[in-house]
């Protein structure tokens, strides 16, 4: 007996067919109780109004292997072929802060839409601010930067959310937003504009626009710091601005221009507001001018604290703003979108470690990068050229692999090294390898077609070895937890490897010209990917879904890199292309081409705080420079003579923590490097 979810009448049936989703009683079109969709089964209805359903799905098979376990389905009516399409647009907004949509898919006859998206067991911040009366100015920075990250993201590709309300915010993780409700952009809202503290006057004239993002996004900045946020039939924020300070502080001068009732008078986009926000919010923690709205004056900064799970949602500074605050001004020719290193960075307080969840991304120990490079040694030893190196985490050691199969050990210490010992096992070259991050495995990848993971502190055997690539691997790189390991092949196919070298993703990417280079982000939820079709790929590997791809360079994409802060991918060519790139990496927006260069680049390295960039090139030159600005202007470089080298660079790699260079030479030579001591 098969059952529709029809909350005013149920209709019943004794049998169906298996694909079956929807009741197709007259005037129903409710979803059955079981209805299949992908690996999904529909359990109950949520929600039900004239032009949308929400419903909960659980897997449909226990134990079958699933992004998420519940998912909610909103099935859309009265589509159209416009709506679909910009459903397939909104299934490419991948980012931290926007809530995916795992699947859109047409349903019934045709007429219905269903969107699938994760379950958020927390709930929105609507819901999370009922139970809180107080957010600390940090929290509301973070809150406000996170969903304007998203909005930005959306505004490249042309989407408006058009409905940016408490209600769209979800809390999916401790200290982090997701931004829902983007299909609003394209079937609207069920009842048409009314005046409420969200939406802008041009929406109630049937025009949004992204301005009506910020405006929205401002008046929700505007109720957080006035501990209050008004439901959708209040009206107004009050009728006229109401200064949270003062008329001509920054704080009110930025949200009083972010709620002008003209478009043109506000920011040229959701990110310049966001940088302004933070900026004026950072004022006032500097100053304690804090107003009204302030906790008890007698507390100092240091105290404020907020209980809750949104606790120090701080926003990191954006590394491109260097300027000092009391170069800012909230005035147009400031914030330029041309301009926007005139906004300073927010520079909060300290806070006590308190016993609650933070939202705040961890801090990085400051390892700025220096200004010159001292040599402490050299390694000699290999009988084969040098082809891949790789330092172990606590950056103590190094292991080189060769073109004859062999991989050497070495003991870098700050006054001496020396030779450790050998693993041989490989029968072709060593393309690759990589210490896993509890420093006691290597991987290494061959033109064998092997990959092999070998125990260093039992004899340096295989512990195991791995069919890999056809053609041979090229390259591999785990994860910080060491859970998983991606390797590229010259098949042109990347795969991601559990520990026990089962094979969890494989996905074809650079087809018919391999496989280059692999990199995992930071928070191990992104894999990039450059081939020998000089394209680089982003993807989600818990999803297997490509969501960025673009060309990179002129040639071969040698190498990717990731800054610790996750914001930016470092790449670099081959010998067609000396420069190096730094893209945004969720956009593959290119935001600096470095071209100083004059032969073939053969290795970056980041800093820890990602305020650094150091890279070499085979004329032995070594460069450093300065990411956290807006050009990236070259701050050092240093020629390293050959005779120094004891020959002609090929290979470079590097360990921030250690602040060391390895570079192999075209004479089988590995020097040691200093960075930092001049």
């Amino acid at each position: 007996m098969f059952t529709c979810l029809n909350p005013y009448e149920r209709h019943s049936f004794p049998g169906l067919p298996a694909d079956r989703l929807v009741c197709e009683a007259p005037g129903c079109g409710f979803l059955l109780a079981g209805a299949p969709i992908g690996q999904w089964s529909v359990t109950s209805l949520l929600k039900s109004s004239r032009r949308m359903d929400l419903y909960l799905a659980t897997v449909a098979v226990p134990g079958t292997r699933s992004v998420r376990d519940r998912v909610v389905i909103r099935v859309l009516r009265q589509i159209n072929s416009t709506i679909f399409l910009r459903s397939k647009l909104l299934q490419t907004l991948y980012h931290a802060h926007i809530h995916p949509i795992l699947r859109a898919d047409k349903i019934g006859r045709g007429d219905l839409l269903a969107l699938i998206s994760p379950c958020e067991e927390n709930g929105s911040l609507a819901a999370y601010l009922e139970k809180r009366s107080r957010l600390s100015f940090q929290a509301v920075g973070g809150i406000i930067h996170q969903i304007a990250e998203a909005l930005h993201l959306a505004h490249g590709v042309r989407i408006v959310h058009g409905h940016l309300k408490p209600e769209n915010c979800l809390l999916v993780a401790p200290g982090k937003l997701q931004v829902c409700d983007f299909y609003y952009s394209f079937v609207g809202s069920e009842n048409p504009a009314v005046p409420d503290p969200y939406t802008a006057p041009e929406q109630l004239a049937g025009r949004a626009e992204a301005a009506s993002d910020q405006f929205a996004l401002a008046s929700l900045a505007y109720l957080l710091l006035r501990q209050r946020v008004l439901p959708p039939s209040s009206g107004y924020l009050g009728g006229e601005y109401q200064p949270l300070i003062s008329p001509m502080h920054p704080l009110d001068l930025t949200l009083r221009r972010a709620r002008s009732g003209q478009i043109a008078e506000r920011f040229p986009d959701i990110r310049t507001f966001d940088l302004a926000f933070r900026a004026a919010l950072e004022s006032v923690l500097r100053t304690g001018q804090t107003g009204e709205f302030s906790p008890a004056r007698s507390q100092t900064l240091t105290s404020w604290s907020d209980p809750g799970r949104i606790s120090a949602l701080a926003a990191p500074p954006p590394p491109e703003t260097i300027i000092r605050p009391q170069q800012y001004s909230p005035s147009p020719s400031n914030l330029a979108s041309g301009k926007l290193a005139s906004v300073p960075p927010i520079e909060l307080p300290e806070r006590p470690p308190e016993p609650v969840e933070q939202f705040v991304t961890p801090s990085v120990p400051e390892t700025a990068f220096p200004r010159g490079a001292t040599q402490l040694y050299q390694f000699t030893g290999h009988t084969a050229a040098i082809l891949s190196l790789s330092w172990s985490p606590d950056g103590q050691y190094l292991a080189s692999g060769a073109q004859d199969g062999q991989i050497r050990l070495w003991s870098v210490q700050q006054d001496s090294g020396r030779y450790l010992g050998i693993l041989q096992g490989h029968k072709g070259k060593v393309q690759g390898l990589c210490w896993l991050p509890d420093g006691k495995h290597i991987a290494t990848v061959s033109s064998d077609e092997a990959v092999r993971i070998w125990d260093i502190t039992s004899g340096g055997h295989p512990e195991s070895t791995w069919k890999g690539h056809e053609g041979g691997s090229t390259t591999m790189d785990p994860t910080t937890d060491g859970a998983m390991l991606a390797t590229g092949g010259r098949d042109g196919v990347v795969r991601v490897w559990d520990r026990t070298g089962q094979v969890i993703t494989r996905r074809l990417v650079h087809r018919d010209k391999g496989v280059q280079a692999v990199a995992w982000s930071p928070n191990q939820e992104l894999l990039a990917t450059g081939g020998a079709d000089c394209f680089i790929s982003v993807w989600d590997a818990s999803l297997n879904r490509q969501f960025a791809y673009w060309p990179a360079h002129y040639d071969e994409v040698r190498a990717l890199t990731w800054s610790p802060n996750g914001r930016y991918l470092a790449s670099y060519g081959g010998k067609k292309d000396n420069r190096i790139c730094i893209w945004e990496a969720q956009s593959g927006k290119l935001l600096v081409a470095i071209e100083d260069h004059r032969r073939e680049v053969i290795g970056i390295l980041w800093s820890s705080d990602s305020n650094w960039l150091v890279s070499a090139a085979t004329d032995g030159s070594i460069r450093f420079w300065r990411t956290d600005e807006v050009e990236m202007k070259q701050q050092v470089m240093q020629i390293l003579p050959s005779s120094a080298l004891n020959g002609s660079p090929l290979l470079m790699t590097g360990s921030a923590s250690q602040r060391r260079l390895a570079l192999a030479t075209k004479q089988r030579n590995i020097a040691i490097f200093q960075i930092g001591q001049q």
